[in-house]
């Protein structure tokens, strides 16, 4: 196939976030193997796939050429897919229509026998669904979510004619949106609900007000009404239909959410509307010598810059964030010296969306930290809403407006979003939704000179995967993360024999090279008066150089036979998995002879 053609394609489906997975030739089996963990969102590594032949082992074994696209459904590409599969499909499909209703207008493409593809946007967790209404008497639908994939446009069809998107209702052209309740009814199992609806003077009931409010917001954006019009007709429908009403705020906020994504039209249209005329002097800006570096709050985040934060569930993000920031708010010795022996104090705002305030006063007691108040403030997401009825939303421009009142009050050298996901309703795998909000935080850190820093999960991936060290693409979400932030972080809690590490890495820096294994801490008792908590840090020795190459020199340099147990031992500092992988690498790299199996396999570098 054009490798061109789909080279173009590559670029236009990673720009929405979406993971891809390379397929043989008129051929809609993936050969690759756990290709849903390995499918990716990265236009580098597909169009390293389109040039050079894709991987069908986790090895890295290359084979025959790409012959076309999949993408990888589910909530790690953002999309939830619709299988409608020929004529069959197609009557149960307009058997739906006309007992639910009609479809909302998003994004789908033609399949080569004679169905299509309906692409909604995935709302959480949902498994894929064969057959999902054949009990009922409803064949040829399918859904394809976690886990499914689907082949893409330009791909091929075993009968030879390719996928097409349908004309008006491409990627571009529509918004992805989530499937209307009765379908995702269907599709999560449970018994189809009414389709939601809102005729003139029809009562809305509770549990349908919010989606009743939205689809009639989105509606009227998509003809072009001012976000004032659409305020004043939700809140009239709210006050006159719902029952009960909702509150004035929860209106507002649902006109926000709406108005706060993508507008209809093509991407270069949207672009034409916000063209603002420029003096093109101005757009010029001289580069002259710099002898001051970028300066790192407490040696580690860039001040003017955003960093993105990230790793799996459990490893630590926010009691490091914690400890940090107080320590950065007295000052002196950060980390145990790490880094800074004496650090001015600093001024933080620390934006917390997932703790409470119950959790950090006991974390502060259970660690005998300290802090200036004066220098660290907080402001939790649930105590905004208790107080204030008041959800901090970054995707809107009240709530940026918030953020950029209290930087301009308080003059903070870090503002902290713990995680950012708690602090915007857009879809964070989609980079034109994501962008926007991204370049705001980067206005935020130039305009006041102070360094942001936004936390992030780590992919889940396939249980099998999640002993493998981290690397750059594990962070979730948008490509935007990892192409705009000018430093990524990522943190990996860490099994050394009988110790657990909390291990940093800076895996992307505009000001420093990266280090794999750069620092990291462990918790340890500590008795003076009374027993408490403590973190203690430390460098890693070799701070700079990669475990991997470390751990492979060291076991090609040894003579005569061993046995992983002998790496083990002599490298303590390693994970285990680790060096069962290095070991097997340099196994079928035939790099290592052995002798026996299992457990019991001994190894040596032939002489």
């Amino acid at each position: 196939m054009d490798r061109d053609l789909l080279l173009v394609w590559a670029e236009h489906y990673t720009r929405y976030g979406i993971r891809l997975l390379p397929l043989p030739y008129k051929n809609k089996r993936p050969i690759m193997k756990a290709w849903p963990d390995r499918a990716s969102a990265s236009y580098n590594i597909v169009s390293d796939w389109i040039r050079n032949g894709y991987p069908q082992n986790v090895d890295g074994t290359k084979i025959r050429e790409l012959g076309g696209l999949g993408i990888a459904t589910g909530v790690g590409s953002g999309v939830v897919v619709l299988d409608v599969d020929g004529e069959t499909g197609k009557d149960t499909y307009k058997k739906l229509l006309g007992k639910y209703g009609d479809f909302p207008e998003t994004p789908a493409q033609k399949t080569p026998g004679g169905g299509f593809h309906i692409f909604f946007k995935a709302w959480g967790a949902c498994k894929n669904r064969a057959g999902m209404l054949d009990k009922e008497g409803f064949r040829g639908l399918d859904v394809r979510a976690d886990g499914g994939q689907v082949v893409a446009a330009p791909s091929l069809h075993p009968n030879g004619k390719a996928y097409q998107w349908v004309e008006g209702r491409g990627l571009d052209d529509l918004e992805l949106i989530e499937p209307p309740a009765w379908l995702k009814a269907i599709i999560e199992g449970n018994k189809p609900i009414e389709i939601v609806s809102a005729p003139i003077g029809e009562i809305i009931s509770e549990g349908r007000r919010n989606q009743t409010l939205a689809s009639l917001a989105g509606t009227m954006r998509k003809r072009g009404m001012p976000e004032s019009a659409i305020e004043a007709a939700l809140l009239e429908t709210n006050r006159t239909q719902c029952r009960p009403p909702l509150s004035e705020h929860e209106v507002k906020t649902i006109v926000r959410s709406i108005g706060s994504k993508p507008g209809g039209g093509s991407t270069q249209e949207r672009a034409a509307a916000q063209r603002v005329e420029i003096n093109i002097e101005n757009a010029f800006t001289d580069v002259e010598d710099d002898s001051v570096p970028i300066e790192h709050i407490g040696g580690i985040f860039p001040r003017g810059d955003v960093s993105v934060f990230f790793g799996r569930a459990g490893c630590g993000k926010t009691i490091f964030l914690d400890c940090f920031t107080r320590q950065l708010s007295v000052g002196g010795s950060i980390l145990d010296g790490c880094f800074q022996e004496n650090e001015p104090a600093r001024k933080i705002v620390f934006f917390e969306a997932d703790a409470n305030v119950k959790m950090f006063g006991t974390r502060k007691h259970a660690f005998r930290w300290q802090g200036d108040l004066a220098n660290l403030r907080h402001v939790f997401s649930r105590e905004l809403i208790r107080k204030n009825n008041f959800f901090l939303d970054l995707g809107t421009e009240q709530g940026l407006a918030f953020v950029q009142d209290i930087a301009e009050q308080k003059r903070p050298d870090m503002v902290i979003f713990d995680t950012l996901q708690g602090f915007h309703l857009l879809d964070e795998n989609k980079s034109d939704q994501m962008k926007e909000l991204f370049l705001n935080l980067v206005k935020l850190a130039t305009n006041y000179d102070c360094a942001v820093v936004v936390t992030h999960h780590a992919r889940k991936g396939n249980a099998k995967f999640r002993n493998e060290r981290l690397s750059i693409e594990d962070a979730q979400g948008s490509n935007i993360f990892l192409r705009e932030a000018g430093a990524v972080i990522a943190l990996e809690k860490i099994d050394v024999g009988d110790k657990t590490t909390h291990v940093f890495s800076r895996m992307k820096s505009w000001a420093k090279p990266t280090q794999a294994d750069w620092f990291g801490f462990q918790f340890v008792e500590e008795c003076i008066y009374r027993k408490n908590l403590k973190l203690a840090f430390e460098l890693f020795l070799g701070t700079g150089d990669n475990k991997s190459e470390i751990l492979r020199r060291a076991i090609l340099g040894r003579e005569g036979w061993f046995t992983r147990s002998d790496i083990v031992a002599a490298h303590p500092e390693i994970n285990e998995h680790l060096i069962k992988k290095i070991l097997n690498e340099l196994t079928e790299a035939r790099l290592l002879e052995t002798n026996g199996k299992g457990r019991w396999t001994k190894y040596r570098a032939p002489e």
